[in-house]
């Protein structure tokens, strides 16, 4: 199953008891996992009947003791599980231990009735309760990778409720893609602009989603996105240099700020597409901001967030140090940046500048 086939399920109301989500494309595992909590908690208290876990720091035990609780005032409860991929790991030790456990039996004597002499693994108890799982609750398991010979993902593969996110790698498949996110944000884009965005961004989807995002902000409400605007708008705007400005907006140094954001601008100009990759990067800021408040490690915050996972420590350690306020503040400051970047006779680098003193100053 597709994330996409996943969302028409959901749109149409048909929520399964089980869902193991595997793929390394973030984005589209994230979209899913979006579409089955917005069905699964549809019609309930939001929160009330929700349960998020991480494999690896609990136990598969508390994970089938939340889905087994019956929802309270909601037809369903809704349990989360992230980073499955560890349970890999477990399962792998378990074999090795199978493997050396028949010497072991044999130099210690036949194991008693009853005992087991290699303990079940969170994969195999997953297996297990997909076979008969509560009616009332939505499971949902996500891993960026698992074996294919594993039980529970044949299981899920014959059951219809794996759901793959697999990484986009034909330039032309890709750039389908692209068109179909321009179409979503009410832009046309030509086969030119497309595969210029691919070549650039690609092939990380999240890159390439923010990519469409600052462009459709660039070029305005429905107006149709050209190769032009993909080279102003994609191409100048170097990545390595918004980081810097970003931490030092996050670090609140306003002379490392200001000296960095003319890189950013890359020249004269109105200052949009500059913009329009700071607001990116701190909607990013916020949430892995978020993430890390709601009980994740800098490593799955920034992988939630879509920051790079070589930033991860680095965010994490200067937003501990910013005043959640200020943060707050940032989107209501880039929003009136915006309006005067559209409706100012004042230059983009004067108006950027008077933005990134608010922000440091906030």
């Amino acid at each position: 199953m597709t994330p996409d086939e996943v969302a028409s399920e959901c749109q149409a109301g048909k929520v399964r008891p089980v869902y193991l989500i595997v793929g390394e494309e973030r984005l589209l595992a994230d979209r899913a996992v979006a579409a089955i909590r917005k069905a699964a908690t549809a019609g309930g208290i939001a929160g009330f009947n929700e349960e998020r876990f991480t494999a690896g720091e609990s136990s598969f035990d508390d994970v089938l003791s939340a889905a087994k609780v019956l929802p309270m005032m909601s037809p369903r409860r809704y349990v989360l599980v992230r980073s499955a991929e560890r349970w890999e790991r477990d399962a792998e030790r378990a074999e090795e231990r199978a493997a050396t456990a028949p010497k072991k039996l044999e130099a210690d004597g036949p194991t008693p009735r009853g005992k087991k002499a290699v303990k079940d693994t969170p994969l195999d108890a997953l297996d297990a309760y997909a076979k008969d799982p509560s009616p009332t609750t939505t499971l949902v398991v996500v891993a960026s990778k698992l074996n294919g010979s594993r039980r529970i993902v044949k299981q899920a593969k014959s059951g219809g409720f794996l759901v793959e996110c697999l990484p986009i790698k034909r330039r032309d498949e890709l750039s389908q893609w692209i068109r179909a996110a321009a179409r979503q944000r009410n832009h046309a884009i030509d086969d030119r602009a497309a595969a210029r965005v691919a070549e650039l961004a690609g092939p990380d989807l999240g890159a390439v989603d923010d990519a469409v995002e600052r462009l459709s902000l660039y070029v305005g409400p429905g107006v149709a996105i050209g190769s032009e605007a993909v080279d102003v708008v994609v191409a100048r705007v170097r990545e390595s240099s918004v980081w810097d400005l970003i931490d030092a907006l996050v670090a609140r140094k306003l002379d490392a700020a200001l000296i960095a954001l003319p890189d950013v601008m890359e020249g004269p100009g109105s200052g949009l597409p500059a913009l329009g990759a700071i607001a990116s990067n701190v909607r990013q800021l916020l949430k892995m901001d978020a993430a890390m408040r709601g009980g994740q490690n800098p490593m799955e915050a920034a992988a939630t967030a879509g920051v790079p996972p070589f930033k991860a420590q680095d965010r994490a350690a200067l937003l501990r140090k910013l005043p959640a306020r200020t943060l707050a503040s940032w989107p209501r400051l880039l929003a009136r940046a915006d309006i005067e970047l559209k409706g100012s006779k004042k230059d983009g680098m004067s108006i950027l500048e008077e933005t990134i003193i608010a922000m440091c100053m906030g």
